[in-house]
């Protein structure tokens, strides 16, 4: 029985090892501002990288936050550039390899902003998630809604500390809610932007950021590893 429950542990461990540091990714927020329309395609690129000694099958999956009815978005991996109503696919890495995970937006002649998410996970290991945003400013908008988009929330995935940033935008509240609407935690604005959430438990989180009046400035999709 000992020996069951060593192993039992060195198993679980080596699958914690796997889920932190096989699956990598360049970058997990990019901005993307492009005031000329015509300039098309317009592109947002990072990089995933396979951290392991062995070709391994990984699956992306994009979610469109928020955008015009009218843009065009194409996701792009090493294999294709799909057509963009294609939501997921998988794809192969060898070992030590990168891969390529980029959109490419079609505005179709519209001003706008717009969020899109990319989930990329090991085929084979549910807690290997990755993800990049991707957030756009594309043709003519307001200095008050591209001031918004430097907002930044990092690390995200998060451990014990979640980064908050530009607090000029007005920001008085920070709240943590669960997946069904719960408020879990709420700060004021932290002077160095900081925020702990090591007393959370792992999974996916709504922080919604409010200003004075208790007005939503914006809420962002946090995950707690």
């Amino acid at each position: 029985m000992k020996k069951f429950l060593l192993l039992f542990f060195v198993f679980f461990g080596a699958l914690s090892v796997y889920a932190q540091d096989a699956l990598t990714i360049d970058d997990t927020e990019i901005f993307v501002v492009e005031p000329d329309l015509s300039n098309v395609p317009i592109k947002g690129i990072t990089h995933v990288r396979n951290n392991t000694d062995a070709t391994r099958t990984y699956v992306w999956t994009r979610e469109n936050v928020a955008k015009p009815d009218e843009w065009e978005i194409s996701i792009c991996d090493n294999n294709l550039c799909y057509f963009h109503t294609v939501n997921s696919q998988p794809f192969d890495l060898m070992a030590g390899g990168e891969g390529l995970v980029s959109i490419q937006v079609n505005p179709n002649g519209v001003s706008g902003e717009g969020e899109v998410r990319i989930d990329v996970v090991d085929d084979a290991v549910a807690d290997s998630q990755v993800t990049v945003t991707f957030y756009l400013t594309l043709g003519t908008v307001s200095t008050s809604e591209l001031e918004l988009r430097t907002i930044k929330a990092f690390p995200n995935p998060a451990h014990d500390i979640i980064n908050i940033t530009d607090s000029q935008n007005g920001i008085a509240e920070v709240t943590f809610y669960n997946v069904i609407g719960r408020p879990l935690k709420t700060f004021g604005v932290a002077p160095n932007g900081q925020y702990d959430v090591s007393n959370l438990a792992t999974g996916l989180y709504l922080v919604q950021l409010k200003d004075a009046q208790g007005g939503i400035i914006r809420t962002i999709r946090m995950h707690k590893n």
